[in-house]
């Protein structure tokens, strides 16, 4: 199958799935709702490992073609550049949809549920209805992130979705700031280059056999910088980064 018909398949396989884990997790509210969507994908996670299911198993779907393969006019050598671009291509479009989607009707209407869910609501607005809106975008995006994920790795396993991972995410975004877009974008880059660098300096100084244990001390660091994120600003790294270079810009042009 063409790679780009796939993604637009997985995409909208992801749709499908998050309206079926919406219906029953809406029943909850606050923290709870994360939680339960926290529950369904270690079901799921369960699920996909049965081996005694069709299509699932621990392996999981191998022998897929990588995307640097399959952009590469030698069949031999990979070309990683067309695939950075290529990934920073969707990363733009996803990024322009989805501040598109908040500067309109409908991402005011989400904005209010997510500032004010009662008032929304006696407002006559079906908050329900545009929460199950608000998890098919997700879903749709989660898609085309996975599928994407997995033309890069070659093949798709429970193993590689743990827990952890779940969590990703919420830290990226808490870093950059909740509610802001580019506060998200500027977490998940941030964490990422981060996460290389400690990778990187380790791998060289480290023996092998510690890895595995720097593995969850990364882990644990990275948690601590959460925590202090949401204790000392509500808004992110990003926002108060913003505003103090402009203090310092002001300062420096006399004004």
């Amino acid at each position: 199958m063409n790679w780009v018909i796939s993604i637009i398949i997985g995409s909208a396989i992801g749709v499908i799935v998050g309206l079926i884990i919406a219906i029953p997790s809406l029943r909850l509210k606050g923290p709870y709702l994360a939680l339960g969507s926290l529950a369904f994908a270690l079901l799921l996670g369960q699920l996909f490992a049965m081996d005694s299911l069709p299509f699932f198993g621990s392996l999981g779907i191998t022998n897929i073609d990588v995307l640097p393969k399959i952009l590469s006019d030698d069949p031999i050598k990979f070309d990683y550049l067309s695939e950075f671009f290529v990934l920073l291509i969707f990363m733009i479009i996803c990024v322009v949809i989805l501040l598109a989607i908040s500067n309109s009707k409908l991402g005011t209407i989400f904005k209010a549920i997510r500032d004010d869910e009662t008032s929304t609501e006696a407002s006559g607005i079906n908050t329900t209805r545009y929460k199950l809106i608000a998890f098919m975008i997700s879903a749709f995006f989660a898609g085309i992130a996975g599928s994407l994920y997995t033309l890069h790795l070659g093949t798709v396993a429970p193993s590689i979705f743990t827990s952890l991972n779940s969590f990703y995410p919420i830290i990226m975004a808490s870093i950059g700031g909740i509610a802001s877009i580019s506060g998200a974008v500027f977490g998940a880059y941030f964490f990422m280059i981060l996460n290389e660098v400690i990778v990187r300096i380790c791998t060289g100084i480290l023996p092998p056999e510690y890895l595995i244990i720097f593995s969850n001390i990364a882990a644990l660091l990275f948690a601590i910088i959460f925590l202090v994120v949401v204790r000392f600003t509500e808004r992110g790294v990003m926002e108060p980064a913003i505003k103090r270079s402009k203090d310092v810009w002001d300062l420096l042009i006399g004004k």
